[in-house]
Formats: structure tokens, C-alpha cells, sequence
């Protein structure tokens, strides 16, 4: 069992580890709170919602001394789920399963999809995890059982962070010492399910057709001369017919390199930090930045789009397990801004001088 959120992220210049290179300030060792704007709220342990029915969880909660409250949620069920993350009390992913696969939240799941094929296997998607909790270290660690395809097996380890007034999610996938697996290449695949409402939008190379998939309606925006994509969530519209779905139902792919990936809609701001992938580093056939958009229904519940990101393509076996690391920041935003104004603050995920940011950017994220 992994004991903090340092050891998950131990510097390991194997070449068989995949190593996440985006490291923020203050995340090495035991997290410094005297400075900090922001206090951990306890117990972890509480009663969440997961899929319309209460259930036993886990809470990671921060707030503000301007009253501004981030919630991250997660259950042992359904491969470890990361059930919610919420901005004063709004989540801004799907919390009950939609469509027919019947996803929701956000999962981890081994890239490159063509080593399991669909379903994903219960290992990664419906088991039941274990649980550690450290309060002091204001985590939790969700430990997964071993798939018996691949052989290897997950471990969640989520950490909030008072200085940025972020989560840290810490993901190792390992074959246990011992095991007959052979050693396999694969990388890491967060998939986040948003609602339909608002615009998704990165930074990176360039799109690709995904597969036999429609491809999605994403735009490209230069500002100050870099180029940025968007997709406008509402195109993920429920429709009158069958006939109709063809035209809001598609994916696409992102080539890298890429750090960041974030979700506007009006009053929040959601986004994700991660180490860069260069289209080379890639799994076979996927892409470091990917979305999908689900449409297929007339029901509005239903619809529904995924915000994906994956890690490098790197060799797994039981001396050598596969690391990634992500960080979720979410802050209030003004409600009036245009598509331009919501994708120039994402320089700010970039690190980028404040002062190149439009007013209404400056302070929503911690640079």
C-alpha cells in the first residue's frame, strides 16, 4: 500500500516508468499549511452521493478564506470512481450513469483501448477498491484488484493540496511482485464525463480523425499568436431522431504535447494539469488529448461528453510500474465571458506571466 503522495511521485529515470515531469510547487513531502488561504474541512469519511443513492465515501474538501468551497468525491465501487468534483456545492461532471454504456464520473482505465477491447474490464471499471484513509495527510488511497488480462493492477491516490487549493490524483498501474504477466506496454487514460454546458479547450498539435468515429466540430482560435482548440459542449444536444445522430455523436484526437485541459461554463473554471506527451510517446491509435461526445438519445440526462487525457506509451511489468500523475483545480469565473476571453485564461494552466492575462483571468488560478 502507497503512504503519501511523495512516494508516488518519486523521481525514477528508468526508462521502463513512465514519470510525470509536471511537478507544482510544495507537493514533495508533507504539505506546508501555515501561509496557506486554504483549510482542509474533515471528516474524509462520509456519506456521498454516487449515482442517485447515498452511499459510504470519501471526501477531500478545501475552502477558502473568501468562502469558496472545492470538493472532490470518491467511492470503493465502481473501479474506484471519482464520483465529484464541486465548485460551492455544483459538480461540473456527470453523477449518474448516462448512455449506454452506462459511465459516469471519472475513471482510469490502460491505453491502448485495443489491449482490452470493450467492455472495460471489471478491474478497472466496476470492481470494488479498498480504501486507506490518512487524515493528517489529508488523502486517500483506493487500492484495486488484478486484472486477470493484462495482470496488472491500479492504485488511486488522491491528495489535497492547501497551497494550490488543488487535487492531486496520483495514479500507479503495477503487475505484483511474483506475477507471471509478461512485460506489455501501456499508458495511463483518465476519462472525465462533463455535462453538456459550456466550452472545452486545450492547447496542442494537431487533430486527428478518431477511428471509424465522426469527427467532432472542434474549433481553432490564435491568440497571441498561439493556437488554441475548443469544443462547445452544447453541440452534445439530445436529438429528435435516430437519423440525427450522426451529427453530435463523433470523438477526436489531440496530438501533443500538451499541460493542461480545461472546462469553462459560466461561473467556473475546471482544470486539469498533467506532463506533456509528444505524438511519438503516444499508445498505438491514441492521443494524448481525446473527446468524446455522446448524443444518442432524446433524453437530455443522457448526453453527455468526455474529457480524456493519456500519458506516454512506456513497457509495464513487475519491476518497472507505470506513475501518472494529474492535478484538478477549480475556480469561480465570471459569468459573462466570451469563448475568446475563457480560452485566453488558459494560458494561466500554462504558467504564463500573469500580467499577459485578461483582467477578468487574473487570480482564478494558482500560477
Amino acid at each position: 500500500m502507497l503512504q503519501s503522495s511523495a512516494y508516488m511521485m518519486q523521481a525514477n529515470r528508468s526508462e521502463h516508468m513512465q514519470v510525470n515531469t509536471y511537478a507544482p510547487k510544495n507537493t514533495e513531502g508533507p504539505l506546508p499549511v501555515a501561509d496557506s488561504q486554504w483549510r482542509f474541512v474533515l471528516p474524509i469519511r462520509r456519506t456521498v452521493v454516487a449515482n442517485g443513492k447515498k452511499t459510504p465515501g470519501y471526501v477531500l474538501e478545501l475552502e477558502n478564506q473568501q468562502g469558496t468551497k472545492v470538493t472532490f468525491e470518491c467511492v470503493e465501487g465502481y473501479g474506484g470512481l471519482v464520483t465529484a468534483f464541486k465548485l460551492n456545492g455544483e459538480n461540473v461532471q456527470v453523477d449518474e450513469a448516462v448512455g449506454p454504456s452506462q459511465v459516469w464520473g471519472t475513471s482510469f482505465w490502460p491505453s491502448p483501448q485495443s489491449a482490452w477491447g470493450w467492455p472495460p474490464p471489471p478491474a478497472f471499471n466496476s470492481a470494488n477498491y479498498t480504501a486507506e484513509v490518512n487524515e493528517s495527510g489529508r488523502s486517500v488511497t483506493l487500492t484495486g484488484p488484478v486484472d486477470e488480462g493484462l495482470g496488472v493492477q491500479v492504485v488511486k491516490h488522491f491528495v489535497a493540496d492547501l497551497v494550490r487549493g488543488s487535487i492531486d490524483l496520483n495514479y500507479e498501474m503495477r503487475v505484483p511482485s511474483g506475477s507471471p504477466a509478461a512485460p506489455q506496454r501501456l499508458a495511463a487514460w483518465e476519462i472525465t464525463r462533463l455535462k453538456p454546458e459550456g466550452v472545452l479547450f486545450w492547447k496542442g498539435g494537431a487533430l486527428e480523425k478518431s477511428g471509424n468515429w465522426p469527427k467532432l466540430l472542434v474549433e481553432q482560435l490564435d491568440v497571441d499568436g498561439v493556437d488554441y482548440y475548443h469544443y462547445n459542449l452544447s453541440l452534445s444536444r439530445p436529438v429528435a431522431n435516430k437519423s440525427e445522430f450522426g451529427n453530435y455523436e463523433g470523438k477526436v484526437n489531440g496530438q501533443g504535447p500538451s499541460t493542461w485541459l480545461a472546462m469553462a461554463r459560466p461561473g467556473v473554471l475546471f482544470v486539469k494539469r498533467f506532463a506533456p506527451v509528444a505524438p511519438a510517446e503516444a499508445a498505438p491509435g491514441e492521443a494524448q488529448v481525446e473527446l468524446y461526445s455522446y448524443a444518442g438519445s432524446t433524453n437530455p440526462r443522457a448526453v453527455y461528453t468526455e474529457m480524456e487525457q493519456q500519458g506516454a506509451f512506456v513497457q509495464v511489468d513487475s519491476g518497472h510500474p507505470l506513475r501518472y500523475r494529474t492535478e484538478w483545480i477549480l475556480r469561480p469565473l465570471p459569468s459573462d465571458l466570451g469563448v475568446e476571453e475563457l480560452v485566453s485564461c488558459g494560458p494561466c494552466s500554462d504558467l504564463s506571466p500573469r500580467e499577459k492575462l485578461p483582467d477578468t483571468c487574473v487570480g482564478t488560478l494558482p500560477c
